[in-house]
């Protein structure tokens, strides 16, 4: 098992209900390394930057945290290491939980893009990783 990510606080005390335009986009991003800072992003309101910064330290659960995030992250560890394994000595080691197929970490450039081709598949305009954190995304 990785060791859990430091989970930033929060600014909501629970996840926001999402309308479903973003849903739509979050369901149709499911598969791609980036969904769960996508998820964090949109239904916690974290901010992107502090989000694509966190590290995998080694230190005990956040017993603060959502269980529904450990959990999350947990699988997303799994993913990262069947990557680790596939990428071989192409591997680049990385503390960062959100990195590509090779260990690079995102920017929020490249996680902005990732969102934009997300938004164009199911019919939104043009996203940013940011602005999934916006309130016009409230149910």
């Amino acid at each position: 098992m990785s060791p859990p990510a430091t989970i930033p606080a929060s600014p909501l005390s629970r996840p926001r209900r999402l309308r479903p335009p973003l849903l739509r986009l979050l369901e149709a991003s499911r598969h791609d390394r980036l969904h769960p800072a996508l998820l964090l992003v949109a239904c916690y309101r974290i901010p992107p930057d502090t989000v694509l910064d966190l590290t995998w330290p080694t230190m005990p659960r956040d017993a603060d945290a959502d269980p529904w995030v450990l959990e999350l992250l947990h699988w997303h560890g799994c993913r990262q290491r069947l990557d680790i394994h596939r990428a071989g000595p192409s591997w680049r080691p990385s503390r960062r939980v959100f990195v590509d197929q090779h260990g690079h970490p995102y920017t929020l450039d490249r996680a902005d893009d990732v969102v934009t081709y997300y938004a164009g598949q199911v019919g939104l305009p043009p996203l940013t990783l940011g602005s999934l954190a916006h309130p016009c995304w409230t149910a």
